[in-house]
């Protein structure tokens, strides 16, 4: 059990007294005689220094740090003592002020703390890299060093101005501000009131995903088909595309997925890493017949694998970009797999089942990826199946990383 502090005597505080101090087990604190609530404070290290306690207006008890000893004597702190114990007495607040100069941050100073205790807790870690992207890149040079308090509006009007050949990054940047700064007003971390951010209107952005057509998907077929015969070294990188058509899930979680994350028996996929929590979504017959396929020659724990033995394959990019070469088609991206799936099943079903296929919390969300255009994917069954003709290939080796 730790030792109790017991309360010292009140003394005159002169050098002589001071200097005879002794430090304890913890920090005590030693009354001047003279002046009511001066103390000297001494720690376990031995170091000394001079603080006021009162109560303030409120009723709250406060302690106010006037100074280290040596550097401040005792007769400088009586002086500075009853200056402030003065202003106690006529309602104001000594340590308030000061409680406020600390509290007054600077924008890179309170941006860790936002990215460390929000950030890197409540949302995903591909997330919190962007956000950390989003603030090195564009807010600390120009804002780093500027005190929370003293950030204007007109100071993001000239960031949004800056960046406004680049929507999509211009509006990013307005959120990620504007979440900093209701995190310090909501938390009460920052001497701030007002988001600055908060009447920063957003750029309006054309779309820029696509929907494929049922003709495109063919087309992703038929050369996904041909390259497991001509490249059958980046087999798990088509396996991955053809997953993400078959599911509609994001890259990230497709391609983190283990064997271990694969349910056959209650025909269930577990998806463990996602942007919110863990998720879990039924197998079709399709997806079902599919990873058997995968499985039936996998000698990795993954059920895509990359270059490294014991390593998940980390992109399948350059096998998309031979994939729309091959199949004649430009300015289509990886993520738009994701947007043609979930159009299709808000199509052909309801917005609440396309949230549970996205993985969605909310129907806000699914909504960003409705473009009301109902498109076949069966075509990329063909896809698929193309790839018995690779069961006898080790996986484990010559993906793609």
């Amino acid at each position: 059990m730790p030792s109790q502090t017991i309360p010292k005597p009140a003394q005159r505080l002169s050098q002589s007294n001071i200097a005879a101090l002794k430090p304890g087990e913890r920090d005590y604190f030693v009354r001047d005689s003279e002046i009511r609530g001066l103390q000297l404070k001494v720690t376990p290290a031995g170091n000394k220094s001079f603080v006021i306690r009162y109560r303030n207006s409120d009723g709250r008890e406060r302690k106010h740090k006037l100074g280290n000893y040596p550097a401040l004597n005792a007769s400088a702190a009586r002086r500075m003592a009853q200056e402030l114990l003065g202003q106690v007495a006529v309602g104001e607040d000594p340590a308030a002020g000061r409680l406020a100069r600390k509290r007054d941050v600077c924008l890179f100073e309170y941006a860790e703390r936002f990215l460390r205790e929000h950030v890197e807790v409540h949302l995903a870690a591909s997330t919190a890299v962007e956000y950390r992207r989003l603030f090195e890149r564009y807010l600390f040079a120009k804002l780093g060093r500027v005190r929370l308090s003293s950030i204007t509006r007109d100071d993001f009007e000239t960031i949004k101005r800056d960046l406004r050949d680049t929507l999509h990054q211009a509006n990013r940047v307005l959120a990620v501000a504007r979440k900093l700064f209701n995190h310090a007003i909501q938390n009460g971390h920052a001497e701030v009131t007002t988001n600055p951010v908060l009447f920063v209107k957003s750029f309006k952005e054309h779309p820029r995903e696509r929907i494929l057509t049922k003709s495109e998907q063919e087309r992703i077929a038929e050369a996904i088909a041909e390259l497991r015969v001509t490249h059958p070294e980046n087999t798990s990188s088509y396996d991955a595309i053809v997953f993400l058509f078959l599911t509609g899930r994001r890259r990230s979680e497709v391609l983190q997925l283990q064997w271990r994350d694969i349910d056959f028996e209650r025909n269930v996929v577990y998806y463990r890493k996602t942007k919110t929590d863990p998720q879990k979504s039924s197998m079709t017959p399709d997806m079902r017949e599919f990873l058997l396929s995968i499985k039936a020659t996998s000698h990795s724990e993954h059920v895509f694998p990359g270059r490294t033995r014991g390593k998940p394959l980390t992109d399948p990019k350059r096998s998309w970009e031979s994939v729309k070469r091959l199949a004649g088609l430009e300015g289509v991206r990886l993520h738009d797999i994701r947007h043609t799936v979930i159009s299709e099943v808000t199509a052909n079903s309801d917005l609440q089942s396309a949230a549970l296929v996205a993985g969605h919390k909310s129907l806000q969300s699914t909504m960003r990826y409705v473009h009301g255009l109902s498109v076949a994917t069966n075509a990329l069954q063909k896809a698929g199946s193309g790839r018995t003709t690779m069961l006898h290939r080790d996986l484990a080796e010559g993906e793609e990383g």
